[in-house]
């Protein structure tokens, strides 16, 4: 069973009881992608990280050890872990009816174990025999079924390709779906061991299978992570070298998460279910926060506590402005076919203002629809651009409006015409080929370097993390017309916004947010206008000598609050 002849039991991953006082049951097993190879292969933003099936598989060993049921919830994941270059070490601790999870890093002890989720336990007995390989249909959350005929047949290829450009890289041994079905939220899959795979590798696969019955490409670039679920019961028989996985979407009621119920079997035999699987939709300005695509290099070893100081900067994406950027192909980009009203809509523009984007939008085939701010907004899922006037604007006012516009665009009732004499064609439906709603593109352009331009560029911040039905894309201009974008630019500015969470136009060239150390010198923060972020300016801090009276400290950690 678990405990003994499973395909990971046999590896350095197998959990060690640890000698500990009675009452205290510990169970401990180490992770180390330099030793362990299929642990690379899970990997966001090139970053190893460990994945959720990875917990199941260990927790199903620690309970066959302790000869208890299979079946196991709820569970809850509070953070990934992530894997660096060195080992960690991985507990898990048996009390009150579960399973917790904690992590520490040997390199830095003095970080702490850091705990990563519960998982709850069913204390009765259970059978643990060879024998008793499948699990009761009756106790699954639905019967087995054949894809019916006009499923859609997926490429796997390409759906893994698609995971990638959202930020999930998987390797070989976590490629387990060999042929993918989907329709009408639901998808089958049939799976086949990876050479050198192990369970971990074939249950992460059956949670791939959830995103496939989503349509990755239709989410917009968004990751989706487990962050628990209802129910779990898992076979003690060993996992074939071929099976079957189902997954049916269920209603959730917040929109940032997708809630599913899966089984998988084999040869008549039900060999496992989940009911109730959360995965957590992350936006990419969420996965570019916790995930950095770029990774910054190890500090120099220093005492000044100044050199663990990280900063975002401005980089241009590309050295030449006449060099063409290499940008992906832009889901959003607009396109000759799209029906009337999936045109563009420019908010809030001056008359003088974008008038750039307005030419190339037209030269598409999709001249933009100009409203002012409370105008009633037309039925359609095209991209939004809210560009607000700086010779009127006042950060208040212009919050309450882009709040009160958010609002709409998340409202899924039909929207009035923008045009009343004008005959409208069926209301588009903001959906994908394959049936599943599109993130609604929804730029924010700014203007010159004022106090409204903070508030509004922190507002969107906030908001692209509550609005996953929403694809944000800030976008900042100099105040100067002359200065700002020819329509000839506004093809790189399209299609980076798939990969790019905010913009920056500066001296002809575009660029992008991207984070660097701080060197380990004295400085301090000043402010040249009060209240604002984006006014603290840092500068050189001379060396001082002590005297009488006087303690220099070195903090390692502080915190600073802000007034709501």
């Amino acid at each position: 069973g678990w405990a003994h002849s499973s395909p990971v039991a046999a590896t350095s991953r197998t959990p060690q009881r640890l000698d500990l006082p009675p009452g205290r049951v510990h169970y401990q097993v180490t992770l180390d992608p330099s030793q362990q190879a299929d642990l690379a292969d899970h990997a966001i933003r090139d970053q190893p990280v460990f994945p959720a099936a990875g917990f199941l598989v260990l927790a199903a060993q620690v309970a066959a050890e302790e000869g208890l049921a299979l079946s196991f919830g709820p569970l809850s994941l509070e953070r990934p872990l992530r894997l660096g270059d060195g080992p960690r070490q991985l507990q898990l601790v048996l009390e009150e009816g579960s399973i917790a999870f904690h992590s520490l890093n040997p390199a830095e002890r003095a970080g702490g174990w850091s705990s990563h989720g519960r998982l709850g336990l069913t204390h009765a007995p259970g059978p643990i025999s060879p024998s008793s390989a499948g699990l009761a249909p009756e106790s699954a959350p639905f019967a087995p079924g054949l894809a019916p005929e006009g499923a859609e047949t997926l490429d796997t290829a390409g759906f893994y390709a698609a995971l990638g450009r959202c930020g999930l890289n998987y390797g070989a041994r976590f490629r387990g779906l060999k042929t993918v079905k989907r329709q009408d939220g639901r998808a089958w899959a049939e799976l086949v061991r990876p050479a050198a795979g192990g369970a971990e590798g074939l249950l992460d696969s059956c949670f791939q299978l959830v995103a496939a019955s989503l349509d990755p490409e239709a989410a917009g670039g968004q990751l989706f992570l487990p962050v628990g679920l209802e129910a779990l019961a898992l076979a003690t028989a060993e996992w074939p070298e071929r099976l079957s996985c189902e997954v049916r979407l269920q209603t959730n009621p917040e929109p940032a998460q997708v809630q599913a119920d899966l089984i998988w079997h084999a040869n008549g035999q039900l060999l496992g279910w989940i009911r109730g699987f959360r995965l957590r939709r992350l936006p990419r300005q969420a996965v570019d926060w916790m995930f950095p695509a770029a990774q910054l290099p190890p500090p120099e070893p220093a005492l000044d506590p100044a050199s663990w100081l990280i900063q975002s900067h401005w980089e241009p994406l590309a050295k030449d402005p006449a060099q063409a950027v290499e940008v992906p192909q832009s889901p959003s980009a607009l396109t000759r076919d799209l029906p009337l009203l999936d045109r563009p809509l420019l908010i809030g523009a001056g008359n003088q203002q974008a008038q750039a984007f307005g030419s190339w939008a037209s030269a598409q085939g999709q001249p933009p629809w100009r409203l002012g701010f409370g105008d009633p907004l037309p039925a359609g899922s095209g991209p939004v651009l809210v560009w607000p006037d700086p010779n009127t604007a006042e950060p208040q006012t212009l919050a309450t409006q882009l709040l009160a516009l958010v609002q709409q665009l998340q409202s899924p009732g039909p929207q009035a015409p923008a045009d009343s004499n004008t005959a409208l064609p069926e209301q588009a439906t903001g959906f994908s080929t394959s049936g599943h709603r599109q993130p609604r593109p929804l730029w924010l352009v700014l203007e010159g370097d004022g106090p409204w331009t903070g508030v509004l560029a922190g507002f969107a911040q906030t908001a692209a993390l509550e609005t996953p039905q929403l694809a944000w894309t800030h976008l900042q201009l100099p105040a100067d017309p002359q200065q700002q974008p020819q329509s000839r630019d506004w093809d790189q500015l399209w299609a980076l916004a798939t990969t790019e969470a905010s913009l920056l136009w500066r001296s002809g060239q575009i660029h992008g947010q991207r984070l660097k150390r701080l060197a380990p010198e004295r400085f301090r923060f000043v402010s040249e206008d009060p209240g604002r972020l984006e006014a603290l300016v840092r500068q050189p801090l001379a060396p001082t000598t002590l005297v009488n009276g006087e303690l220099e400290l070195a903090v390692e950690a502080t915190g600073l609050n802000f007034r709501d």
